[in-house]
């Protein structure tokens, strides 16, 4: 069964891309990222598909949301709910270039729950 978030992910991911969407998680690890961009960099390290990962679980599990902004500009809502009240996330407004390489990545936000 396909829940909300589920729908939502593949929304998100297939307006995006994949090669976009690993792009950009790689881009934005850092010391200070969420746990969702760290746990979703160790699965992709370990071998795992990303589309896969981000579906998995059925109402908890990883959120994303994408709006494109401008050519080759996005604003990327992504996250990772672990229950009702657990979670965090971020916000980012993100350029690439002609070959899906991250250019720029600028967080405006940052959740946690």
């Amino acid at each position: 069964m396909v829940n909300d978030r589920k729908q939502s992910v593949r929304r998100a991911l297939h307006s995006l891309g994949q090669d976009r969407f690993v792009a950009f998680i790689r881009a934005v690890r850092r010391e200070q990222s969420p746990h969702a961009v760290t746990m979703m960099n160790e699965a992709l390290d370990s071998g795992d598909d990303a589309e896969e990962t981000l579906l998995a679980g059925d109402e908890y599990g990883y959120i994303l949301d994408v709006r494109r902004v401008g050519p080759r500009r996005y604003r990327i809502d992504f996250g990772f709910l672990a229950g009702p009240t657990a979670g965090d996330g971020g916000e980012w407004e993100v350029q690439y270039d002609e070959e899906k390489r991250v250019v720029s990545a600028e967080s405006d936000s940052f959740w946690i729950s």
